[in-house]
């Protein structure tokens, strides 16, 4: 199991602290810059929204921390919110909390219950509410609430189908019962869009008529069209009670069976009711099981005859009586008193409400350890990251890099220019090669040799062309880029909403960039060798062709030529003088 100490190392590693408490705000400075960019991503932003981004994240990052979550998780939870509501916006941290303890207790990504919600309705700063009230709901009736919840989701389409009492509180309740009695509620919605239409409820109810079976309001077609849109759970109420009919209890066993006569009867019944045989006799089972126990308690109630789902969803069918545990001694169910029962219903009540709380109670004791110690660390590291100058001085340094960045990628010569320099180059080289060979054997006149030369001086020419060319680029690039440095310095940059917070710095600062930039003095050693290496045909000396092309290119002409124009821009005189 792990410790507190364990923790805590864990953390020092992950920020760097044990080089430092600078060095841990450097690091968790860069992930929180490096988390908000792939929401500005995700979300398809420029830069504006950065530090509001960045303040979600130093918000709920401690208490998804608390959680079992980390940093990583309240990125997602902002990306795949935004993405279901369709929008680029960032809810609040609250929020994101809020629908990311949801996620995780459903078993669901955020974008899926986001989407959902988001499709019936319902705002993304109520979904968090309307979780907890359904999930208390379910627990304070003694249901299994994750299987609830969850059928409630692979259904909410019918949110927009029916229209529920207390919204998504009556569905849940809809979805409760069904769960307890195991009625596919596909079933009912197929059932209420048949009946929906006056002919398919005249059908339905003079089957039903026909069968001579106790169904109820089923046999009312103006009923079963007003339940078909507005009281989807009173029909189901109405199908469960009808499939009672058909169901016998054997004490001597506690087996419930459907009877003989009820089985050409639910035949045609789920063929009338549009559902399968198989599922219609397992509602009708698991509805009788449940009234049995509900039967079995014995003093009268007076307050929500709901509340008695709980006492009797804790029951179980053993010795051939039903039976619950109270105080750790099992007890029949029809000798359990009210204040017994009242004792129960207390410690139901008491138990975590919030979704908060709940997602803690499922946590083993390493978890709780370890989240604690990470929401600790979280609060500390990401509220003094998160803060607005804190994000202003990233987001300037970020800039300046920018701008430094793209001045120098400017500076350099386009890949075309390369490209044809190189290839003039290596088409020199090699018919000088093959002149000097042509030369040797008496092949090659006079005005050719006179040729290849005017072509590789040509060369050259076109090389210091794309030496001055590169200087001159890079001497206005270093000029602009001194204006933009400046500009953000001074906070004066309208394209840049950041800007450097260091004060009566500023003016410091910007005259070393200066005179490092454009204004210093520079110390150019121009000193060194200019050297070819190049493969010849077999039987040619190699070292004297070298040695001829090293001579000319390796001259101190053509380096006094270099350093020439270097030197001529270095100083803002251009173009180079002859």
């Amino acid at each position: 199991m792990a410790s507190i100490l364990d923790e805590i190392n864990k953390l020092k590693n992950e920020f760097g602290a044990d080089k430092g408490f600078f060095n841990a705000v450097i690091t968790s400075l860069t992930n929180l810059n490096d988390e908000a960019t792939k929401v500005n991503k995700s979300l398809f932003l420029n830069r504006e929204r950065i530090i509001e981004i960045t303040q979600v994240l130093g918000d709920a990052s401690p208490e998804i921390a608390r959680l079992g979550g980390d940093l990583k998780d309240v990125t997602r939870a902002i990306s795949e919110s935004a993405e279901s509501a369709r929008r680029s916006v960032i809810f609040a941290s609250e929020d994101i909390t809020g629908l990311f303890v949801s996620s995780k207790l459903l078993g669901v990504e955020v974008r899926d219950l986001s989407r959902k919600f988001g499709d019936i309705g319902l705002q993304m700063s109520n979904v968090a509410k309307t979780v907890e009230q359904s999930i208390n709901y379910v627990q304070s009736i003694g249901g299994n609430a994750g299987l609830v919840m969850n059928d409630v989701l692979s259904s909410m389409e019918l949110m927009n189908r029916f229209n529920f009492q207390d919204g998504v509180m009556g569905f849940t309740r809809m979805a409760a019962q069904a769960s307890f009695m195991k009625v596919n509620m596909g079933d009912v919605k197929s059932l209420a869009d048949k009946v929906m239409d006056p002919s398919g409820a005249i059908e339905v109810a003079s089957a039903l008529q026909r069968l001579g079976v106790a169904a109820g309001s089923l046999v009312d077609p103006f009923s079963l069209m007003y339940k078909s849109i507005n009281d989807p759970e009173g029909l189901q109420d109405s199908i469960i009670e009808l499939s009672k009919n058909f169901v016998d209890f054997n004490s001597q066993t506690g087996k419930f069976s459907i009877n003989p006569a009820g089985v050409m009867q639910i035949k045609e019944l789920s063929s009338v009711l549009d559902m399968r045989y198989e599922d219609f006799t397992k509602m009708a089972l698991a509805a009788s099981d449940f009234d049995k126990r509900l039967s079995e308690i014995s003093f009268d109630y007076k307050g929500n005859k709901e509340d008695l789902l709980l006492l009797s969803n804790m029951a179980q069918f053993r010795g051939g009586e039903y039976v619950v545990k109270i105080d750790e001694k099992e007890k029949r169910l029809r000798d359990v008193t009210e204040q017994e029962f009242m004792e129960l219903k207390k410690i139901q009540e008491e138990s975590p409400k919030t979704l908060e709380d709940i997602a803690r109670g499922q946590m083993s004791l390493t978890e709780t350890i370890a989240s604690d110690v990470r929401a600790i660390a979280y609060k500390l590291v990401y509220g003094v990251t998160s803060a607005e100058e804190m994000q202003k001085m990233a987001e300037g340094i970020r800039n300046v890099q920018s701008i430094i960045g793209t001045k120098l990628y400017e500076t350099m010569p386009t890949t075309k220019e390369l490209r044809t320099t190189t290839d003039e180059g290596v088409k020199i080289v090699k018919d000088t090669v093959k002149g000097i060979f042509d030369s040797f054997s008496g092949d090659m006149s006079e005005q050719q040799l006179l040729d290849l030369e005017n072509r590789y001086n040509t060369f050259l020419d076109n090389t210091n062309k794309l030496f001055v060319n590169t200087l001159e680029r890079g001497q206005k690039n270093v000029t602009e880029g001194y204006k933009d440095i400046g500009a953000i310095f001074r906070g004066e940059n309208p394209k840049i909403e950041t800007k450097m917070p260091y004060g009566d710095k500023t003016k410091t600062i910007e005259k070393s960039i200066k005179e490092t930039m454009i204004g210093g003095n520079y110390d150019l050693n121009f000193n060194g060798e200019i050297k070819h290496k190049v493969d010849v045909p077999i039987g040619v000396d190699s070292k004297t062709v070298e040695s001829i092309i090293n001579k000319t290119m390796g001259s101190s002409e053509f380096k006094n030529k270099i350093f020439e124009i270097m030197d001529s821009y270095s100083d803002g005189r251009y173009p180079p003088k002859k």
